[in-house]
């Protein structure tokens, strides 16, 4: 990986539809398509074309407060999923 994009998953921002697709749109900075909605399918989807390098560091607190909210864990269940098919997104534990 040349240049990698790199943020921290925040808990808080993905545990609901309406905090989930703001939160990723500036993550991704313009790697999402600009129609994407909380549709998980459709988060699937445009993750899996993702192009851009991208490192998604996940710390242990943060998997603690997301296996208490189930949106939440729907959501890191996608980007699991679509890092094991898509060598531009990784998932990094801390």
């Amino acid at each position: 990986m040349d240049s990698v994009r790199s943020f921290r998953l925040d808990p808080d921002r993905i545990c609901s539809r309406e905090t989930l697709v703001p939160y990723l749109r500036e993550m991704f900075a313009g790697s999402l398509p600009e129609d994407l909605s909380g549709n998980l399918d459709a988060l699937a989807d445009a993750l899996s074309e993702l192009r851009d390098d991208t490192e998604v560091r996940i710390s242990r607190s943060c998997m603690n407060k997301i296996t208490e909210n189930h949106y939440s864990w729907t959501v890191f269940r996608v980007l699991a999923d679509v890092s094991a098919g898509n060598p531009h997104l990784l998932l990094h534990f801390l």
